[in-house]
């Protein structure tokens, strides 16, 4: 696997793990959205891979969805 295969799959992993943690907790994007400060077209464009959350956001996702910041 090449170096960009690989990083495409962690990728798509992460869009993964938002949208199941997200829908596990019962949240809309827009709801998502409110609670971190941010538009929820934002909170799709990381669920659907157009843009990356930073480590700041992906922390506080995590805290939101009472999951690891590893398991994201």
């Amino acid at each position: 696997m090449s170096k960009g295969q690989g990083e495409s799959m962690i990728k798509d992993s992460l869009q993964l793990r938002l949208i199941e943690a997200r829908r596990h907790c019962g949240l809309t994007q827009r709801k998502v959205g409110g609670v971190m400060g941010v538009h929820g077209a934002t909170i799709s464009s990381w669920e659907n891979g157009t843009r990356e959350p930073g480590v700041k956001e992906l922390k506080r996702l995590a805290s939101l969805y009472n999951v690891s910041l590893a398991w994201l």
